[in-house]
């Protein structure tokens, strides 16, 4: 008897030697009736994803692969093919925990500790076409996902490697072929899965087959808060002044503009005559030319505050006028207002 019981130690052993991990990875089919209205028929189609078996007759999926609803579920393992039930689903984690027949097949060992930054990690999954692959990687960091939308408030990892369409729901497992993450979408060369305390919450409830219900509110999108009204300010008589010289300075910009395109434009040709021969250019004194124009513009103005004590150089085209506020310390720098002549 002793020596029949260590035979079968033995044997479970060496089965257990020579499974693949693979063996546990398995391809969610969802078969479902979706009515066409261009056609006006019904026909059948089949949503793809990925899963992994993590405990005895317990597959363990991403719940957005059932965008439509869900209809006959089929876990299709390199070896074995099996109908499943939805035992649980937490759209909050998105997650969900599927029920297959019995089975030889070894589940996936749940990792104790959480990967950290640097660690590599492994992708699995069968794709859109029912290929394995696996795909490895260096963890990155984790992220908290919170939308109102698919109502999603749980935490991720991402690591390095891209997935395929069809992948999402396949296990992300460490050095020690141990789950770490379900595998929940890709882009731009890096992968996210939702991350083991997650998993833990949704294998914790259920034992034996029998899950218990974990209630989930979806988050809500805050309500609208009224926005203040805008107070118009009153304009000041220093903006006034500034707008206007503004002006003035982009018209006289403009001029020199215009003015330097002809003096780059040939003359027309003139008759021939004693002034000389055909042809020649207009010659423009521009430097004369923007006296005349800074002439003709109205004149502008300007007191400069300055504070009190200091002394002034002594202009003849400016005027100084000491502010009566104005305050200075030891060491400060003194502050000049240039101010329009006559604003307040």
């Amino acid at each position: 008897m002793e020596k029949l019981r260590m035979l079968a130690v033995l044997l479970i052993c060496l089965v257990a030697m020579g499974a693949k991990l693979s063996d546990s990875v398995c391809r969610v089919e969802n078969h479902f009736n979706s009515f066409c209205q261009s056609c006006n028929r019904s026909h059948d189609k089949i949503g793809m994803g990925s899963g992994v078996l993590v405990a005895s007759q317990q597959v363990l999926t991403v719940n957005h692969g059932f965008p439509n609803g869900v209809g006959q579920l089929i876990c299709q393992f390199p070896n074995e093919r099996h109908n499943a039930k939805v035992l649980s689903q937490r759209p909050d984690l998105d997650l969900a925990l599927l029920g297959i027949g019995p089975t030889k097949l070894i589940p996936m060992p749940v990792a104790k500790d959480m990967p950290q930054r640097g660690h590599t990690l492994t992708l699995a999954g069968f794709g859109g076409e029912g290929v394995y692959r696996t795909i490895s990687g260096q963890m990155l960091n984790y992220a908290h996902v919170r939308t109102t939308r698919d109502g999603w408030n749980h935490t991720i990892l991402t690591m390095v490697g891209t997935a395929r369409q069809g992948d999402s729901g396949g296990p992300v497992y460490n050095t020690s072929k141990e789950l770490v993450a379900i595998l929940k979408g890709t882009g731009s060369g890096t992968t996210d899965g939702i991350d083991l305390r997650e998993i833990r919450k949704v294998l914790s409830a259920c034992v034996g087959g029998v899950c218990r219900p974990q209630p989930w509110r979806p988050s809500m999108p805050r309500a609208p808060q009224p926005r203040r009204p805008l107070v118009p300010l009153a304009p000041r008589a220093e903006s006034t002044q500034l707008a206007a010289l503004t002006k003035k300075v982009e018209r006289l910009e403009a001029l020199l503009v215009e003015l330097q395109r002809k003096c780059q434009t040939p003359a027309a040709p003139g008759e021939p005559g004693p002034q000389g021969p055909p042809g020649a250019l207009a010659e423009f004194n521009v430097d004369k030319i923007v006296t005349e124009v800074a002439r003709r513009l109205p004149p502008i103005t300007f007191r400069i505050m300055v504070p009190k004590g200091t002394i002034l150089p002594d202009r003849g085209d400016t005027e100084y006028e000491v502010g009566e506020e104005s305050k200075t310390h030891l060491g400060e720098t003194q502050d000049y207002f240039l101010v329009p002549k006559g604003s307040n």
